[in-house]
């Protein structure tokens, strides 16, 4: 199961951002999956609650429906903790829509739904680690210190 993969050491860390990639282990459940899983985890008691959290999702080349539509690109879904949600909501953090639609732009990737605590987008496959660092960048630079 994930959140025993995750526990385990799946989780990857950076200064304000803990993330994972599911790949397509979701799959056929669709993308919106991935923010189900993250909504799951947000509290669990591995994730490191000053932390921002974020998990990938390849997007499937088909459509049920619809059919076969070359992407090749990820979905990436984010939440917070009770505590960082607190923190964004008395201004002591930055919400996820002042900076993940920034990153997600920088990489020409698209921005689906982003609110202050919770937020996706997508971009090419093969650009999260470059998403993640355009992200720490942003919340550096912002004097974010949710550490």
């Amino acid at each position: 199961d994930e959140a025993e993969r995750l526990r385990s050491g799946g989780m990857k860390q950076h200064p304000h951002i803990q993330w994972f990639h599911v790949q397509d282990r979701l799959s056929p459940m669709g993308v919106k999956m991935i923010g189900a899983l993250c909504d799951f985890l947000k509290n669990m008691d591995f994730i490191r609650p000053e932390k921002y959290l974020a998990g990938f999702q390849i997007i499937p080349n088909e459509i049920p429906g619809f059919g076969r539509v070359d992407l090749h690109d990820v979905k990436i879904s984010m939440r917070v903790s009770r505590l960082l949600e607190e923190k964004i909501r008395n201004g002591g953090a930055l919400g996820l829509n002042e900076f993940l639609p920034e990153a997600t732009q920088r990489l020409g990737g698209f921005s689906d739904a982003c609110h202050r605590l919770t937020a996706a987008t997508t971009v090419g496959i093969g650009k999260e680690e470059k998403l993640i660092e355009e992200m720490e960048k942003i919340l550096e630079s912002s004097g974010d210190r949710t550490r």
